[in-house]
């Protein structure tokens, strides 16, 4: 028996590479790690959170499923209390883009080329791109999701040591473009809403204030429009 994982974290399951030893930051329940474990997905995993509560959550769910021989519980502020170069699949779900920028930039041993980085950010996903982009990381894929009244994107992002400055369309909507799945069009979809009420509000105030932003923010719905029938 496994844990059952939504779609979110189901997806970001399946960006992890088979025989892959993973770290999950932020584990909380430690579904993710065993899920991975148990289905051999990963030979093993560490499930790591910043506070007590969620890893003794997480060392309940490792019980119940047999696996603590496989996982280990660790509590860590990001990665700083694993041992470098540990894990090849690196997994930072549900906190925020700045939040997940900040852990990369603090743990310099995710410069390797053999290192997967899954991310999925909650909120600022712009930012995340950017952080990426301009410090040597690519993002070799991502995907939209759509649950309910919610939009998540999941990126799946390794070190190249080429350092690029994004453009506005790519740090906003990233390796989206050209994906035709649903969730993927649905979250373009509400991204173009919010980007919508965006330029409403500002058509609304001051034109020698807001005309710059005005203008670059046209240009992108534009660019995002010419992408997809929507």
């Amino acid at each position: 028996m496994l844990p059952s994982l939504d779609k979110r974290l189901s997806t970001a399951a399946e960006m992890v590479r088979q025989g892959a030893v993973v770290a999950d930051i932020g584990t909380d329940h430690a579904y993710l790690p065993c899920y991975l474990t148990g289905s051999g997905i990963s030979p093993y995993a560490y499930a790591c959170d910043i506070n007590s509560a969620p890893l003794a959550r997480a060392r309940k769910t490792v019980e119940r499923f047999g696996l603590t021989e496989k996982i280990s519980l660790c509590l860590s502020n990001g990665l700083e209390a694993l041992p470098e170069h540990c894990a090849q699949d690196i997994i930072i779900c549900g906190m925020g883009g700045e939040l997940i920028a900040d852990i990369i930039h603090n743990a310099a041993w995710l410069k390797a080329a053999d290192v997967h980085l899954i991310l999925q950010p909650m909120t600022r996903p712009e930012h995340l791109r950017r952080f990426l982009f301009t410090n040597g990381f690519d993002i070799i894929r991502e995907q939209g999701i759509h649950i309910g009244r919610h939009y998540y994107t999941v990126m799946l992002a390794s070190y190249t040591g080429i350092c690029l400055e994004p453009d506005l369309l790519l740090q906003s909507i990233g390796r989206l473009k050209g994906n035709t799945d649903e969730d993927s069009a649905a979250y373009i979809k509400h991204y173009l809403e919010v980007l919508g009420r965006t330029i409403q509000g500002l058509e609304q105030g001051k034109a020698e204030e807001n005309g710059p932003e005005l203008q670059r923010l046209r240009l992108l719905a534009e660019q995002i429009q010419a992408l997809y029938t929507i």
